[in-house]
This record gives structure tokens, sequence and C-alpha cells, in this order.
């Protein structure tokens, strides 16, 4: 049995999708925006490893900065993604980390070139008509 809470949504179109993970943190665990963002940053050099290990080193990969991100009810939130292109298609990868007493949440999208707008648009509604609403 696990102790996290998966929420997944995915896109009509297979490629792009996003999925809601909320993980217990520790009770002594404390956090604040500047931690959150070190976390990404390590995540983003975690990520270009991944893409070259999986498509090689010649997959051109631009990674974006971690930049704090609002979430309704979650004190200390960042985002950070990397686009690149596998097979002459776009994708940007991204992951919000988040932290709201007593969780970490993490928000893993993928949006492909295929209808990047709509799903673009898709996923910033998913985000700002998210909130988190605490432990009942």
């Amino acid at each position: 049995m696990t102790n996290h809470k998966d929420l997944s949504w995915l896109h009509a179109l297979p490629q792009s999708s996003i999925q809601f993970d909320f993980s217990p943190a520790g009770r002594t665990v404390r956090f604040d925006q500047e931690m959150i963002e070190g976390l990404l940053r390590m995540s983003g050099r975690s990520f270009v490893s991944e893409v070259h290990k999986e498509h090689g080193k010649e997959a051109p990969i631009q990674l974006s900065k971690a930049t704090p991100v609002q979430l309704k009810g979650v004190p200390y939130a960042a985002r950070m993604s990397g686009k690149f292109t596998v097979k002459g298609e776009g994708r940007e990868q991204g992951w919000i980390y988040a932290f709201a007493e007593p969780f970490q949440i993490f928000i893993l999208y993928l949006i492909t070139d295929k209808d990047r707008v709509r799903d673009q648009e898709a996923l910033e509604e998913a985000l700002s008509s998210f909130e988190y609403l605490g432990v009942r």
C-alpha cells in the first residue's frame, strides 16, 4: 500500500498529459521557497541527463529557470520545464514542486507540438483551478 495519492488527467491527445501526486512529507520536514526552487534546479539537471541517456547527447534541450508559481492554498511552489525534440516532434516536459503541510505536491506535465496552444491553455486552466484545501 502506498502513502500517496495520484490524480491524473490525460488530454484528448494521448501525448499530452498532466499528473498530480501528493506524497506525505516527514513530520519534521520544513520547506521554504528557496529550498523548493533549489530542489527543482537539481531535478532539471537530472532531467537533462535522462533525456541525453534516452535520446542521445545530440538532443538539444532548452531548460527554463526555476520560477515561483501561485497555487491556491499552497505556500511554496515553483515551476521548471525543458523543451526538446524527439523524432521531429517538439515536446515540453515540466514539473512543479510544491509544499503544503503535510504534503509534498508534484505536478508533472508533458505538452507536444500537436495542438500546443490548446494543450498549454488546458494546462494553465488546470493549474488555475487547482486548490489545496488541507487535510480534513
